[in-house]
């Protein structure tokens, strides 16, 4: 099985193309979803672009 993670707000899929934030905590968002956390933006841009700049995120997210 793939290696995919879900928004955990919408429940969808995050695709390469999705403009995302990623959090103090290291959680990615879609800009659309609301922030529950409240936590700071560190970074934004499409989901693959957040993926590639992070080590700590697998490239096979976005096989």
């Amino acid at each position: 099985m793939k290696n995919k993670i879900r928004c955990q707000h919408c429940k969808e899929y995050y695709q390469p193309q999705d403009q995302v934030a990623l959090n103090y905590a290291n959680s990615i968002l879609h800009f659309d979803c609301p922030d529950n956390e409240n936590l700071p933006i560190v970074d934004e841009g499409t989901f693959e672009e957040i993926v590639k700049r992070y080590s700590f995120f697998s490239d096979s997210l976005l096989d």
